[in-house]
């Protein structure tokens, strides 16, 4: 074996270990939506400084580029480090 296949085959185990990853992490995050959902209210003390949507919008800011990566991974060229 080339250190060109080495180096493709550990890019290819690399991409696939990651998606995975990113999918759990997908759905940890999507779960943590449907969770907050219900209590995502404004507080009504008129000094509160933060509010739930805050984590909301930060949550599906995350949930959008988890998504991203997740498809730059899958359906991206295979990049190699250094061989």
């Amino acid at each position: 074996m080339s250190n060109y296949d080495i180096a493709l085959a550990e890019a290819i185990d690399r991409d696939l270990s990651e998606s995975e990853r990113l999918r759990h992490m997908s759905k940890i995050v999507a779960e943590a939506l449907d969770a907050l959902a219900p209590d995502c209210v404004p507080l009504q003390h008129p000094d509160a400084m933060w509010h739930p949507e805050t984590l909301l919008d930060a949550l599906t800011e995350a949930a959008a580029a988890i998504r991203l990566e997740l498809h730059r991974c899958t359906t991206g060229c295979v990049v190699l480090e250094d061989w």
